[in-house]
């Protein structure tokens, strides 16, 4: 996927929560992305931030070529994670 497709979904505004569905090995997985924050866009790579609140700091980071993002899907509802509010 080329980095300006999910820089796009990170710069709405308002914000609306997206996950980006990835191959792992013969697998997928699929990592939310639920804050404007939540993530770093580079040319050939995607940081993706694991959160246990999306108020708190990353409990760690997930690093994924951006050949291995098959989409990007819209995150209807978000129950266990908070949306944090936009910063001036």
């Amino acid at each position: 996927m080329r980095p300006e497709e999910i820089r796009a979904h990170m710069r709405r505004k308002p914000f609306e929560p997206f996950r980006l569905v990835v191959k792992v090995g013969s697998g997928i997985a699929i990592w939310n992305v639920p804050c404007n924050d939540g993530a770093i866009v580079m040319t050939n790579k995607i940081l993706v931030g694991k959160y246990k609140d999306v108020d708190e700091i990353p409990l760690r980071i997930i690093e994924c070529d951006l050949r291995n993002v098959l989409r990007v899907e819209p995150i209807k509802s978000m129950k266990s994670v908070k949306r944090r509010k936009s910063e001036p």
